[in-house]
């Protein structure tokens, strides 16, 4: 499916932000600080091959097995890095894969060939954890003097995490007490029934769990290659899913059964409790992410999907 391609004049304004405090009846403007600018790990290399899974996570490349054993050492790490690398030649095989976690990352190169490798934001099926948003993809790059093949290109957000279970029940929850036994009407009126307590009622259904995580945003994507006569991209948006809603809490307790006809020991003899109430209904799932912008950058600007 063919695109409407548009140009976009992309323009920067500043707009300083002014706080007042009073001092002696004057009026003084005061500039709040500006941001940190954020950390840019800068790397140079000879060349980059990709001929397997490779991450680019915690300032370097780690392998499949680098990256499961950091995993399984001190979990996932979800800050976002940001990284300028430069290389003089960039090769990516068939099996290659490049995931980019993430993170905001400009690949520069004097050549890049590539037999259908892929650049990745995230692997498939990557899920936040339980009660995070799904990440952004973050930001993707690529400036080539000269390339050639074809480069598949996945923006991929995270998935939204699930929701959190409904809460405990409480006392709004229990069931109610079953009919007290009537000593009355059992002895005086010799009626079976009255001399035997109801058991109490079922629970009230659990509490609905929480709202799913909201997925992430496919992240954007800046090309810039000089010499293309023989490169085909291949670019796909694919948006994180929402999370699904949390599991619905524990049903309520099930009422009391009711008092037996001893008078001074009511509860000798009672009637038994009733049954817990159903498991609350799970909650809805979380929003899905939305497509960010795919661009082509040349001298003229940007052209971007």
């Amino acid at each position: 499916m063919k695109h409407k391609i548009s140009k976009l004049m992309l323009f920067a304004a500043l707009i300083p932000l002014w706080g007042c405090v009073e001092v002696k009846d004057k009026e003084v403007t005061v500039t709040p600080p500006a941001a940190p600018a954020p950390k840019v790990i800068e790397r140079k290399f000879s060349d980059l091959v990709v001929n397997q899974d490779l991450y680019l996570y915690k300032g370097g490349f780690r392998t499949k097995q680098e990256m499961d054993a950091l995993i399984a050492n001190e979990g996932l790490l979800r800050d976002v890095e940001t990284y300028s690398l430069q290389f003089q030649k960039i090769i990516f095989s068939a099996e290659g894969r490049l995931f980019t976690m993430g993170n905001v990352v400009t690949l520069k190169a004097e050549e890049l060939i590539s037999e259908e490798g892929h650049i990745l934001t995230f692997p498939e099926g990557q899920v936040a954890p339980l009660g995070y948003d799904g990440r952004h993809g973050g930001h993707i790059a690529l400036i080539i003097t000269n390339a050639e093949g074809l480069l598949n290109i996945v923006l991929r957000g995270e998935n939204g995490g699930q929701g959190h279970p409904g809460k405990d029940p409480d006392l709004a929850l229990k069931g109610k007490k079953g009919r007290d036994a009537n000593g009355g009407l059992c002895v005086n009126g010799n009626i079976r029934e009255a001399c035997t307590p109801d058991s109490g009622e079922q629970g009230l259904p659990g509490y609905q769990g929480l709202p799913g995580y909201r997925g992430g945003n496919t992240g954007t994507l800046s090309l810039e290659i000089k010499s293309k006569s023989e490169f085909q991209p291949k670019i796909y948006r694919l948006v994180g899913k929402g999370g699904p809603g949390g599991v619905g809490g524990k049903g309520g307790q099930g009422g009391d059964g009711g008092d037996s006809i001893n008078r001074k020991k009511p509860r000798v003899g009672a009637g038994s409790q009733g049954p817990e109430g159903p498991q609350g209904k799970p909650g809805p799932d979380g929003q899905d992410g939305i497509q960010e912008s795919a661009c082509a950058v040349n001298e003229s600007g940007a052209n971007c999907i």
